[in-house]
């Protein structure tokens, strides 16, 4: 691999796990993802996880596993965000009608949730927004889910917290109780309501072209993406990982560079990231539906985070009026260096969070028997 790229095959001919499997939604997306169900099919809760920058749903994995042993009634599902792993990629047009920063906002207040996804535009499938929208239309999509979920834990890594902060406002304002877990939440900016819109000109959308046709030809690279050791230095800086599983983790992030156009996927994706940074937009929304009622957030981060330093969790932290839980001797990706740690973690907030509901109800009981 080094010095010759290997063949390149079709996604559904290479799925990567026994819990593999794609599924076509409408508007001629196929969303791949992991997907585990629970022991029992009663009082089910979808659990959503979200993956980073240059990962995929693979590198749940080992969290899937813990997860199980601590949720028995958590079906748990992890997608592959559009220009990641084996999800189908779009093809993209960078057009000079375009406006920063626009579509996001559309995305993130759809007037009718049931067509949201019919009306997604290939630049909006690569935003995260846009993966939050077909995140929702997977949830509306689930055999076990026929008439939704009257609550949802959703988890979301570096980037992919973005994703589920979306999916998570989203939930919430349709009355779906909402525990949301961000780790090592990578928001670039802070948050507003208002951002400044321009055009994409004539000379932008060439630069654009000429940025995205360059990034796909360096991840072509024989000697670099299909290097086996490009990856295992990215993840040992990222990470405390070492040893065999450090080998394992490395063998997940590289699978999808096996199948057809990844790299253009990937290139899309950096593209639509330059023309709609909407993490200041998320962040507002995700601020404002904290205080509603049916949203609880709790940030993760690893204490020897080096790509998102601490200090940026306590930041968030402040602004959502949060918890934040440190996880010693854990990088950037905690739910892969210490999977059991972090599903106990998991399982303590959500049991917190139930009997906090619950002291809520027996003191609406007493009200209204004390009013009798």
């Amino acid at each position: 691999m080094c010095f010759a790229r290997p063949k390149l095959l079709p996604p559904e001919s290479i799925l990567p796990s026994a819990s593999s499997s794609i599924r076509h939604l409408p508007g001629k997306v196929a969303v791949h993802l992991l997907r585990r169900p629970p022991d029992s099919t009663e009082d089910v809760m979808p659990v959503l996880c979200f993956h980073g920058f240059g990962a995929n749903a693979t590198s749940y994995e080992d969290l899937l596993d813990a997860l199980m042993a601590q949720l028995p009634s958590a079906l748990l599902l992890c997608p592959d965000q559009v220009g990641f792993g084996l999800t189908r990629r779009p093809s993209l047009e960078i057009h000079r009608q375009l406006r920063r920063n626009d579509l996001p906002a559309h995305l993130l207040r759809p007037k009718d949730q049931a067509s949201a996804l019919d009306s997604l535009t290939p630049l909006q499938m690569y935003t995260l927004s846009g993966n939050a929208v077909i995140a929702n239309a997977l949830l509306n999509s689930e055999p076990l889910l026929p008439s939704g979920p009257s609550s949802l834990l959703v988890i979301g890594h570096s980037m992919g917290a973005i994703t589920a902060a979306a999916v998570a406002v989203s939930q919430a304002r349709q009355g779906t109780v909402v525990n949301l877990i961000l780790e090592s939440p990578a928001f670039l900016t802070n948050p507003t309501k208002h951002l400044k819109s321009s055009t994409i000109g004539a000379v932008t959308a060439l630069s654009l072209r000429f940025q995205r046709a360059f990034l796909r030809l360096v991840l072509q690279l024989p000697g670099l993406t299909y290097n086996r050791r490009f990856w295992e230095r990215g993840l040992s800086v990222a990470s405390q990982l070492d040893g065999e599983a450090l080998k394992r983790q490395v063998l997940r992030y590289r699978w999808p560079s096996l199948s057809v156009r990844w790299a253009y996927g990937l290139s899309n994706f950096v593209t639509a990231r330059l023309i709609t940074m909407e993490d200041a937009l998320v962040l507002h929304e995700l601020i404002e539906a904290s205080m509603e009622g049916n949203l609880r957030v709790l940030i993760v981060t690893g204490d020897q985070d080096k790509v998102v330093p601490v200090g940026r969790s306590k930041f968030l932290q402040k602004l959502l009026q949060c918890d934040l839980e440190l996880i010693e001797g854990c990088g950037h990706i905690a739910h892969e260096e210490d999977p059991e740690r972090f599903a106990e973690l998991v399982a303590r907030f959500l049991k917190a969070q139930a009997m906090e509901t619950d002291g809520l109800s027996g003191k609406k009981e007493l009200s209204t028997s004390g009013t009798m």
